[in-house]
């Protein structure tokens, strides 16, 4: 048999495996960031090696693209292959430094620890952070997905949505930094922090906490609202209703 009749038998035998069972590994190295480009459901569990196990629908599985680019897993579809929304991919690794969305999947990280972290959504896959405890982290919303923060981070906890996806966060952190340029929602008031910065530019609306100080610029049409009875300082330009202390 010669080597290009035994590729095309690995290849249908490989194809077949996956049609009965339905779960399919990827040999994957090293990383510390993960970008879903598709449609496919995304976990991200905490563990010392590495992995990458797809299942669910056959057809979804077998329609899968995975690989790693620089420090990145990116998981995603072949092209042509986006109709079916059936496949669930379980991606262990020991550290988390970044996860972003371009698709329409969602992704959910169950713990994420370490120096920093940065969370990125730019489609409308919604992005779910679990047991969060960093030293500092940064959110984005660009699209239409939404986000949820759960846990603490030491530092700064930033948040900047210039999309309409909505971010929600409960927990602790040193200070809470948000900018809203958007239509989306941001909620920090399940956030313990004694300080907080508000940058409303948008037309959605920002409810925080901050048991000290809380510094509010507002130029748009959206509404903000501070609890915690901290010592505030507002610039108001725009329309936008401001309620603090």
């Amino acid at each position: 048999m010669n080597h290009l009749a035994f590729a095309a038998l690995i290849l249908v035998t490989s194809t077949a495996a996956i049609a009965q069972s339905g779960e399919r590994r990827f040999d994957v190295g090293r990383f510390d960031a993960v970008e879903l480009t598709g449609s496919d459901a995304v976990r991200i569990v905490p563990g010392a090696a590495f992995s990458v196990v797809a299942s669910g629908d056959p057809r979804a599985v077998a329609a899968l693209s995975v690989d790693v680019r620089g420090n990145t897993l990116r998981v995603g579809r072949r092209p042509g292959n986006w109709r079916d929304k059936g496949a669930v991919v379980t991606v262990t690794m020991p550290a988390i430094r970044a996860a972003t969305i371009t698709g329409s999947g969602d992704l959910d990280v169950a713990r994420v620890a370490g120096q920093g972290f940065t969370g990125r959504v730019g489609g409308s896959g919604d992005l779910r952070l679990h047991d969060v405890r960093v030293r500092d982290a940064r959110i984005e919303v660009g699209g239409s997905g939404n986000v949820t923060l759960d846990g603490s981070v030491g530092g700064a906890l930033a948040i900047d949505v210039s999309g309409s996806g909505d971010v929600v966060a409960r927990g602790t952190a040193g200070a809470v930094a948000v900018r809203l340029v958007g239509s989306g929602d941001i909620d920090t008031s399940a956030v313990r922090t004694p300080q907080v910065q508000v940058d409303l530019s948008g037309s959605g609306d920002v409810k925080t906490y901050a048991s000290d100080a809380a510094r509010i610029a507002a130029r748009g049409t959206g509404d903000v609202s501070v609890a915690g009875h901290p010592r505030c300082t507002v610039r108001k330009t725009g329309t936008a209703d401001v309620s603090c202390g």
